[in-house]
């Protein structure tokens, strides 16, 4: 009984060991890949504002307003883009996707900020802001002095992102715990037939050698500790034997001579 709960004490051991390790490189590579997503998201954004900056100066220089909200427009078809809003130097919004809100100021530390996560109900969003910058052909229309026209602001749903982690995180999640059984069940393996086994047939010797028959021997073939008590076992049964049959003969001897 004391050699299977230390076997199974060995086994629980390593196991929580190795279970420990693997969720811990899990979670460490489940927010690696939160972070990648989350940068990806951000790089997107940010293309998608260079774009829209380009097309605004080039479509504010020919003097045609229309073709910004087109391409506020088009941009917006972008499955992660909720909401696309340029306003002036004061927060007043000017161009939106959702023109009722044409008109309406957003905060400027809000729009100086230039990311920033934000909860909403059961919704998480994700705010990226960028200010348009006066150049030498805006201030034909524009104060010189004016060094901020305004500013670009993307609202994206960060809900695939949620999805596409909770997707990551199970699939790490069964990898490890598939990992964590067989190498829980190799080691398992490992001890019987290096420790548990060997242990039992030195028990099971012991009991022989305590009824008496000198003649057991094991037969441990490890190349470790376990086998040396073999071979050391053996050697001392062996000198035990030869030992006894000099008795004997002794006592032969000691009978032949009263006689």
């Amino acid at each position: 009984m004391t050699i299977n709960n230390l076997s199974v004490k060995l086994c629980l051991i390593i196991s929580v060991i190795i279970s420990i390790a693997f969720l811990t490189l899990t979670y460490i590579d489940i927010d690696t890949q939160t972070k990648k997503l989350f940068q990806r998201e951000k790089n997107t954004l940010a293309t998608l504002n260079g774009i829209l900056q380009q097309q605004l100066e080039n479509t504010m220089l020919k003097g045609n307003r229309e073709e910004i909200q087109t391409a506020v427009e088009m941009i917006k078809k972008q499955d992660m883009v909720q909401h696309i809003r340029i306003t002036d130097y004061k927060g007043s919004i000017a161009v939106s996707n959702k023109k009722n809100e044409i008109g309406s100021t957003i905060p400027l530390e809000n729009l100086w900020q230039k990311d920033r996560v934000v909860e909403s109900n059961d919704d998480v969003f994700f705010y990226y802001s960028n200010a348009i910058m006066g150049n030498q052909p805006c201030y034909k229309c524009h104060d010189s002095q004016q060094k901020v026209l305004g500013f670009v602001q993307f609202v994206s749903s960060l809900n695939y992102l949620k999805q596409e982690t909770r997707n990551i995180s199970l699939e790490h999640f069964y990898s490890a715990l598939v990992t964590i059984l067989f190498l829980t069940l190799v080691i398992s393996i490992f001890i019987y037939f290096n420790l548990n086994k060997p242990v039992k047939e030195i028990v099971y010797a012991m009991n022989q050698v305590e009824k008496g028959e000198l003649s057991t021997r094991l037969n441990l073939k490890q190349a470790n500790e376990l086998g040396l008590i073999g071979e050391k076992f053996n050697s001392m049964l062996n000198k035990l034997q030869n030992n006894q049959i000099e008795l004997e003969k002794l006592y032969r001897e000691k009978i032949n001579s009263i006689d």
